[in-house]
């Protein structure tokens, strides 16, 4: 892909409320096994936060860092978005690329 292309599909990731989702549901999901496993990543200046089970702040602070965050969510709609292609595929429908034009 040519850097124009790259930077046509990502304004359309984050313009897609359904595929930011796939993102921030993976980035929580992520949250929600370190507040229960009590494991916090260290030295985590700003980052993303949970809450206890019940709503409440935490005692011990369980942290995730912004670069681990989009880490994860970008991967979880990387793969969201090969699955779908691979089942539009196989149930016959083409691909359609319209990477042209500006779409800001």
């Amino acid at each position: 892909m040519n850097d124009n292309v790259d930077s046509v599909v990502l304004r359309r990731v984050a313009e897609t409320p359904e595929i930011l989702e796939v993102g921030r549901k993976a980035v929580e999901d992520v949250l929600v096994d370190f507040r229960d496993s009590c494991i916090s990543l260290p030295l985590q200046g700003n980052g993303f936060a949970i809450r206890d089970k019940e709503g409440k702040a935490v005692g011990v602070l369980i942290r995730l860092g912004t670069a681990d965050g989009l880490r994860i969510a970008l991967k979880a709609i990387a793969d969201h978005l090969a699955e779908n292609v691979s089942n539009d595929v196989s149930e016959g429908s083409e691909p359609v690329a319209e990477a042209e034009g500006d779409i800001s």
